[in-house]
């Protein structure tokens, strides 16, 4: 099966602004793939198959990518969440692939709500 990279890119961004900062593209992939451990969880998702020695190296190659892309691609996106307090889905590349309401996500209204309050103080 193959991994759908641009509905990926859009998810990853979309999460990230569900989320207090660091801002996604700031955020460090060493730091997420060092905290990450190797479980049972994992194990019994591929059974009858060894994980992977090299599992965490290519993950970070593949997160580095990735966020590298975010900002390249989304920047605009995410600072005028953080910076402005707006969320622009049409901005997106491939916006079309999202729910129409992502606007009304809890989590994103939270967000909003949060950094709305932050800049009052």
């Amino acid at each position: 099966m193959k991994l759908d990279t641009a509905l990926f890119d859009i998810s990853l961004v979309i999460d990230s602004l569900m989320r207090k900062e660091p801002r996604l593209y700031h955020r460090n992939s060493d730091n997420i793939i060092k905290n990450v451990m190797i479980d049972d969880q994992l194990k019994n998702l591929i059974r009858n198959r060894d994980v992977p020695k090299d599992i965490k190296e290519k993950t970070q190659v593949f997160i580095t990518k990735h966020l590298n892309k975010s900002k390249d691609t989304y920047k605009t996106v995410i600072d005028t969440f953080f910076d402005h307090h707006q969320f622009e889905p049409t901005l997106l590349k491939h916006h079309n692939l999202l729910n129409q309401h992502i606007t009304k996500h809890p989590s994103i209204v939270w967000n909003l709500k949060q950094l709305e309050e932050k800049k009052k103080r």
